[in-house]
């Protein structure tokens, strides 16, 4: 133990004893010199380090490896980090300048005329001229309900633009449909090749038929029908559709025309004058009467009055009670004398039921016919004796 160690390794080295220099007192002392350094090779030290330990009998553990020094970057590794943030840089500049030039938005033009603008982006990208036409189109229809042809062209080009220069939809879509000239699909209603008026829709136009035709008809019409009515399709410019009160108004103004009426049972001359509203004093000198001129059933009057533009007929089938007179049978009695009279049988009148067809124009008569009559009463033959003797009855009294 206390011999000289074996593998000539050598003693380690003596403490130095540092030097402090006495308190407050700082002007001769100087540092003392630097400990020398006593390095050894890893093997040599290890292995001196393990025999200290046998020597001694005591087990330590292996002190940890010593920590490499990181190498401090060399130029290369510093160009490369340089470069790195010059490529950095430069591709945000180029990212800018690309965003400041790219598209951004739709430039809407109708026929080559600027519109406005609309926001560029994945939905908008897929649209193309017919998209906003349509629209616009459609637009239009919600106040004009009918065919709508325009002859318009629409562009779409992507252009940059201010945001604050961009449109929504609907105000685009109002702006084009403002420019467009709309032709429209329409149709108009002609009587006897006259035109009248000019509907949006043929539901319009039979609206307009049906008001006159109802116009005159009651329960017992079975047939109504204007004369000289007709639809045509046409396709006209924005302008000249009427409303159905301007058609209306329109066919409804009246014309001066002469109707035949037949006279019937019971008519008289100012009753029929009164009928149709007219002067008693016009309805004798149209049809050259005199004031107490006799008119009969059957006779025909002309009336001379006003109508509606359109001739409306209308047919009715009229179910009437008729009276039907009594036959009267007369004889001679010589047995009685001359202007006795004696009813051998006192007869009643019959009665039958026929239904008349009448044809009406704009409400006024212009023919009857029989279609059929029913007998419900049969008529008694009315039998009396009239007396021819000129003999003075003898006096029995």
């Amino acid at each position: 133990m206390n011999g000289k160690p074996s593998d000539n390794l050598k003693p380690l080295p003596k403490p130095v004893k540092l030097e402090m220099p006495p308190p407050g007192d700082t002007s001769n002392w100087r540092k003392p010199p630097p400990r020398p350094e006593h390095r050894q090779p890893p093997d040599k030290g290890l292995r001196h380090f393990e025999q200290a330990q046998r020597s001694h009998g005591h087990k330590r553990p292996a002190p940890p490896p010593a920590k490499k020094k990181k190498k401090p970057p060399g130029r290369i590794a510093g160009g490369l980090g340089l470069a790195s943030l010059v490529i950095i840089c430069v591709g945000l500049v180029v990212l800018g300048i690309i965003m400041v030039l790219s598209n951004n938005a739709l430039a809407v033009y109708v026929n080559d005329e600027r519109v406005g603008y609309l926001p560029l982006n994945r939905e908008t990208r897929e649209w193309n001229p017919d998209n906003i036409q349509q629209q616009a189109v459609a637009h239009r229809a919600r106040s004009v309900d009918a065919v709508i042809h325009v002859n318009e062209r629409v562009s779409l080009e992507p252009v940059r633009a201010n945001r604050r220069y961009h449109e929504t939809l609907d105000v685009i879509i109002r702006e084009v449909s403002q420019i467009f000239t709309y032709r429209i699909e329409a149709t108009a209603i002609y009587v006897d090749s006259e035109r009248i008026a000019v509907m949006r829709t043929r539901a319009l136009a039979e609206h307009v038929a049906n008001h006159f035709i109802g116009a005159y008809r009651d329960a017992n019409t079975t047939e109504a029908s204007i004369d000289g009515w007709e639809y045509i399709v046409l396709i006209i410019m924005d302008e000249g559709l009427d409303s159905v009160d301007a058609a209306i108004e329109r066919l409804d103004r009246q014309i001066e025309t002469t109707i035949p009426y037949i006279v019937r049972s019971g008519d008289t001359k100012g009753a029929i004058a009164l009928r149709h509203s007219i002067p008693f004093d016009r309805l004798l000198i149209d049809n050259g009467l005199a004031a107490d001129a006799i008119i009969r059933p059957g006779d025909i009057i002309n009336i001379r009055t006003t109508r509606p533009f359109l001739s409306v007929r209308t047919t009715r089938d009229e179910t009437r009670t008729e009276v039907i007179p009594m036959e009267v049978v007369r004889e001679t009695n010589d047995q009685m004398a001359l202007g006795d009279i004696n009813v051998l049988q006192e007869g009643r009148e019959g009665e039958r039921t026929v239904v008349v067809r009448t044809v009406y124009i704009n409400g006024q008569l212009i023919s009857e016919e029989i279609i059929s009559a029913t007998v419900t009463t049969q008529p008694e033959t009315r039998i009396v004796q009239e007396g021819t003797s000129t003999t003075a009855a003898p006096d029995w009294r």
